[in-house]
């Protein structure tokens, strides 16, 4: 970065600051998450500090990042709600005898250690889709593939894994 880049965001910080938090105070309808989405906001131009000082109207730029910013912030919130919920309307869980126990974390040893065994790439389609509950769809865009490249590779990584799941019972 240059010094002259970072003068010229230092003034955009300072001028716009105020406009972009009210926008996403506004958005957010939550002082604390709109100073966040304001916050990211910033950083985004930070990063981008090339693309930023290229722009002819930072501002309307800043608020188009805020925008991006703020439904991902209200979408990650949707989405801890709605696991909120899910939690809290769960049964409540007999807890499992010692035996239930070891064969439980014995199941998981062994699926993490199949796991493990894949490229990494099959290991990141599975995490995306199974620890991170992302959709086709989600994993194409955080990977940067078509949907259908997401559905068949997830395909194949699930089929890998269960081979090499399969193998630990064969032996």
């Amino acid at each position: 970065m240059t010094e002259e880049q970072a003068r010229l965001f230092s003034a955009a910080f300072d001028e716009y600051y105020p406009e972009v938090l009210a926008y996403c105070r506004r958005r957010m309808g939550n002082v604390t998450d709109g100073g966040d989405a304001a916050a990211d906001t910033f950083l985004v131009a930070w990063r981008r500090i090339d693309d930023f000082v290229a722009v002819q109207y930072p501002r309307a730029w800043l608020y188009g990042v805020a925008r991006r910013t703020t439904l991902n912030l209200m979408r990650s919130k949707r989405r801890a709600s709605n696991l909120a919920d899910k939690v809290e309307h769960l049964a409540p869980v007999a807890a499992p005898d010692a035996a239930e126990e070891a064969i439980g974390a014995a199941d998981v040893a062994a699926a993490l250690a199949a796991l493990a065994q894949l490229s990494e790439s099959d290991q990141e389609i599975i995490a995306l889709a199974a620890f991170d509950s992302f959709g086709h769809e989600e994993i194409a865009v955080a990977l940067g593939i078509t949907a259908g490249q997401a559905r068949s590779r997830l395909y194949r990584a699930r089929q890998r894994l269960r081979a090499k799941f399969a193998d630990r019972d064969a032996t």
